[in-house]
């Protein structure tokens, strides 16, 4: 793939999973935490596998169009996996930290141990690192020995 098709295939997958998990996450969430008194892991674990499921549909679509866009399956599957990956994990933690910062106002992460949320913070950071760092990459430009 070119610089040129491993940008807009990124910029699409990411895009995609801002369309899709804008209308999906909210679902998800109501799903997992609606009408709770009390949260426990069981409502952490129907979110997560419900981010996971949207992830990897979102990712499935757009390798599908870009893999016939650009007629290389195996490149757009890395560009459009990082890019959907790096996308969930940065509204995954940004989420998190939003839920720690008004736990005085009952949210998911209020009266649970802080241990795990920062460790699914410091784990977003890592996939986002890893998703970015394939990304560039991916999009450098090659050079062919002749």
């Amino acid at each position: 793939m070119t610089p040129t098709q491993v940008w807009s295939t990124a910029a699409g997958a990411a895009a995609l999973s801002v369309v899709l998990g804008g209308i999906v996450l909210p679902v998800a969430f109501f799903f997992a935490y609606a009408f709770r008194d009390t949260v426990d892991v069981d409502q952490h674990a129907v979110f997560l596998t419900g981010v996971l499921v949207l992830a990897a549909v979102t990712a499935g679509i757009a390798w599908v169009v870009c893999a016939a866009a650009t007629g290389q399956p195996r490149a757009a599957g890395v560009v459009v996996g990082a890019a959907t990956a790096a996308t969930y994990a940065t509204a995954l933690a940004v989420g998190t930290v939003v839920s720690f910062a008004n736990e005085d106002q009952g949210s998911v992460t209020a009266d649970q141990p802080s241990l795990p949320f920062v460790a699914l913070i410091g784990l977003c950071l890592v996939v986002i690192a890893v998703g970015v760092r394939a990304l560039v990459r991916a999009g450098r430009p090659s050079v062919s020995r002749g």
